[in-house]
């Protein structure tokens, strides 16, 4: 019985050795499955099943890893001022983001450059200007406590204009897109960075939403609405990519009919967003203006 549990033990929490190891092979053999065109069945169901045996032991050794996060966090200066100080998590928050939109800019341009698409092209403009708007906001956290409540509205209402503007220059882009049929075609390894990508900022835009509902400083409410905005967009996108990896030319009409709805539903709640930043932080500079 004793042996019975041991071996057990050792199956479902092997030596981490081995867990990266068999990880680097589901991984491999999953990019293989999806990427070979012409793939050997045999490998493919032997690379599903490594699959779920390396994300089973995986997720068995998160506790592990959470206790080893928390004791690292109390232990160290940076991870517990991270925890502590709303400032300093949202200029890492923002260096994060700031960064991860660049590369997803890079990412577009050089699909665009390859496959000569506007859809991708556009894509690239948008994330460009996710980028700037960033930056200034980055810029502006540095200086959050100096900077006057007005300046701050001033900044608020300027990513509320932006988001407008980007927001219905991609509708226009997307309506021609699906009105003359101008296609836009990806590759398993395109849809994988993708929903790696869309993972991490719907997962970020849902936690910080969560986390500064409580603080209404327009520096911090205008991070949470555009990282919203940016998660909708790669949403969007991601289904874009699926749908033409994963649909046939018998599923035409109905990728139209999904990409409309879609981009619709994302671009009027993206529209709704960029319309109340704008109204709100007029509200409140009039409101200022009164004051003084």
């Amino acid at each position: 019985m004793f042996k019975r549990c041991k071996i057990l033990k050792n199956i479902c929490y092997p030596h981490i050795a081995i867990v990266v190891f068999i990880t680097a092979i589901a991984i491999g053999g999953l990019i293989y499955s999806f990427a070979s065109i012409n793939p050997i069945p045999v490998l493919q169901y032997l690379f599903y099943v490594i699959s779920a045996y390396s994300l089973t032991i995986i997720c068995f050794r998160v506790p592990f890893v959470i206790n080893k996060i928390k004791t690292f966090s109390n232990n160290n200066k940076l991870a517990l001022r991270y925890k502590t100080d709303i400032n300093y998590r949202n200029k890492v928050s923002l260096y994060t983001t700031t960064s991860t939109n660049l590369l997803c800019m890079l990412f577009y341009l050089i699909m665009g450059i390859f496959n000569q698409s506007l859809w991708f092209y556009s894509l690239s403009i948008y994330y460009f200007l996710l980028t700037i708007m960033r930056f200034f906001l980055l810029k502006d956290i540095y200086k959050e406590y100096d900077l006057d409540i007005e300046r701050q509205w001033h900044r608020y209402r300027f990513c509320g204009i932006v988001l407008v503007v980007i927001n219905v220059s991609l509708a226009i882009i997307t309506f021609f897109i699906i009105r003359y049929g101008y296609g836009f075609s990806y590759h398993y390894i395109e849809t994988i960075a993708i929903a790696l990508f869309t993972f991490i900022a719907t997962t970020l835009a849902i936690i910080n939403s969560i986390k500064y509902r409580k603080f209404h400083q327009p520096i911090i409410s205008a991070i949470k609405f555009v990282g919203l905005s940016s998660a909708l967009v790669s949403m969007f996108s991601l289904e874009t990519a699926m749908l033409s990896v994963f649909g046939s030319s018998k599923d035409f009409m109905l990728r139209q009919i999904m990409t409309t709805l879609t981009g619709s539903i994302f671009g009027l709640i993206i529209l709704v967003i960029g319309v109340f930043m704008i109204v709100k932080s007029t509200n409140e500079i009039n409101n200022i203006k009164k004051l003084h």
